[in-house]
């Protein structure tokens, strides 16, 4: 192994910040020019494209999540670790949006009290469709069902973990792509229920994160560039789309990130952007909604959106440094100090 590219995936990577703001704004962009106004019925909704955002995430969380599991002491420090990095910023986001859409209420979407409350553990969706006759529940933001995709990812990497097999991922991701080609053979309603449980509609950029770390510190190799192929390959179902041009990039940008970890000044709005990119995402759409119908509603557009963004971004930003930096890390020395790894760490 190259001790300078495992030096370099041990620590923060800038680059990837600037994937995670670029992200961010395809998302944002896509929330506020497409689905607002083809749902409020204002102006021609454009910028779908931007939907293509949560994919870049995916690919970026693919190659994240395998380095935290690589240094991770145990399944169970694995698990404690991406809980409290998602878990308070999110309970925080979802109240401030209940609070925002209950007193400027969206008519396309209504919540309760209820709702809330089945929202706080980040599962509902697949709660929805795991037990359609006995669980019912509206999310307080369409946004979290991407969310819901990262946990059940992070579920499977902590088995990997507590199972010895983290070291045969590039394998155990041959198999995952094959899962994916196979689900297309089923009937809708089995199609859902066998994505609900192997996570496969979006296994092709988790892989493509994976195969970019294992290239980044190993080097490549048959088996990693094959990977690399297959899942761009998979972007082509059910039919080929700007999905594979996406992959593509992704393919190309996370192969930057350990052998150039620059600064430079111009990335640096995209690298803060996606430093608080997290917190952004889980606020930006339902309350910029309810901005743009309430006190918004009227104003010249691009002064809307500007003011609506420039909200997200502020809020974000609050949240960032008061849940993020401050309080989370400090919970985490906390816990640290008081849980003991246990006897599953991965070799």
């Amino acid at each position: 192994m190259d001790q300078t590219n495992q030096r370099q995936t041990d620590k923060r990577l800038p680059l990837l910040d600037a994937y995670r703001g670029l992200a961010a704004i395809l998302v944002l962009l896509y929330h506020y020019l497409h689905i607002y106004p083809t749902r409020a019925n204002t102006t021609q909704p454009t910028a779908e494209w931007g939907k293509y955002g949560v994919h870049i995430f995916f690919a970026i969380s693919g190659y994240v999540i395998l380095k935290s599991a690589q240094n991770a002491k145990s399944s169970s420090a694995f698990l404690m670790q991406r809980t409290l990095r998602l878990m308070p910023t999110f309970w925080c986001c979802m109240t401030l949006t209940y609070i925002v859409t209950t007193l400027l209420p969206l008519p396309w979407r209504s919540t309760s009290i209820k709702d809330y409350f089945l929202n706080l553990p980040l599962l509902t969706s697949c709660l929805n469709l795991a037990l359609p006759d006995s669980f019912e529940a509206n999310s307080i933001d369409g946004v979290y069902w991407s969310l819901e995709r990262e946990s059940l990812f992070y579920i499977a990497v902590a088995g990997l973990i507590a199972t010895r097999l983290i070291t045969r991922v590039e394998m155990l991701c041959f198999g995952w792509l094959v899962a994916k080609v196979l689900t297309y053979a089923l009937p809708q309603k089995y199609r859902s229920l066998a994505d609900l449980l192997l996570n496969t509609d979006y296994a092709e950029f988790f892989t493509i994160g994976i195969a970019s770390l294992r290239i980044a510190v190993g080097g490549p190799n048959i088996q990693r560039v094959a990977l690399i192929i297959l899942s761009v390959l998979a972007t082509t179902l059910p039919h080929l789309s700007i999905k594979t041009l996406v992959a593509l990039f992704a393919v190309f940008a996370l192969q930057l990130p350990h052998r150039f970890p620059f600064k430079s000044t111009p990335l640096k709005p995209l690298m803060f952007i996606g430093a608080i990119s997290y917190p952004l995402y889980l606020l930006h759409q339902n309350i910029g909604f309810s901005m743009l119908l309430y006190p918004l509603k009227g104003a010249n557009p691009i002064l809307a959106l500007g003011l609506t963004t420039l909200l997200s971004l502020t809020l974000a930003t609050a949240l960032h440094y008061s849940i993020e930096v401050y309080a989370t890390v400090r919970l985490k020395a906390r816990l640290s100090r008081t849980i003991k790894p246990s006897g599953d760490a991965a070799t």
